[in-house]
């Protein structure tokens, strides 16, 4: 990744969703009851790489359902 006009980065950490908004096109998805997740190591090296970026957005299906959340917000605080 280079540095240039990206001012922001959104990583999306899981499909997974427990909920159902009706504003929401996710309760359609077939994803939504995935257990895949992004690796805490890929977000790691993306921080990494992306040291430039001024906002992180981290986001999912239901991000709270993350299983590394803490773990994931603990290297961002700490990378930015």
């Amino acid at each position: 990744m280079k540095a240039g006009n990206i001012l922001y980065l959104s990583l999306k950490l899981t499909n997974r969703c427990n909920l159902k908004c009706a504003m929401c096109g996710q309760i359609f998805s077939p994803e939504r009851s995935s257990k895949e997740e992004l690796e805490l190591a890929a977000i790691n090296k993306i921080l990494d790489e992306a040291s430039f970026v001024k906002q992180v957005y981290l986001f999912g299906g239901e991000t709270l359902l993350y299983s590394r959340l803490l773990e994931c917000w603990s290297c961002y605080r700490t990378e930015m």
